[in-house]
């Protein structure tokens, strides 16, 4: 968001961000297998503090939500590959 910031050619005093979002800890659970284990009903707000016009951080705004990855990432999920993996038994892997 910052570079969004320097991009549009916005200043700001100060910029804080309050994400939340609901996570059922009886997910998995038995008797819960249809509860949602991921985190859900997420929400962000951005507090500002600055000179800048409300029709400045209306473009401020558009822009994070078109171009932040981490925001899209979250609307678009992509498949994500994980693997495990083990050393044999004679081979220090950590060190």
């Amino acid at each position: 968001m910052i570079a969004d910031l320097l991009w549009l050619g916005v200043a700001l005093d100060h910029v804080e961000v309050t994400v939340e979002a609901q996570i059922d800890q009886r997910a998995g659970a038995p008797g819960h297998d249809v509860t949602l284990r991921e985190p859900h009903g997420i929400t962000y707000t951005v507090h500002v503090q600055g000179a800048e016009s409300d029709e400045a951080l209306c473009r401020v705004h558009q822009a994070v939500e078109r171009l932040c990855p981490i925001l899209n990432l979250l609307r678009n999920p992509q498949a994500i590959r994980g693997s495990f993996w083990r050393p044999p038994a004679n081979v220090e892997a950590f060190s």
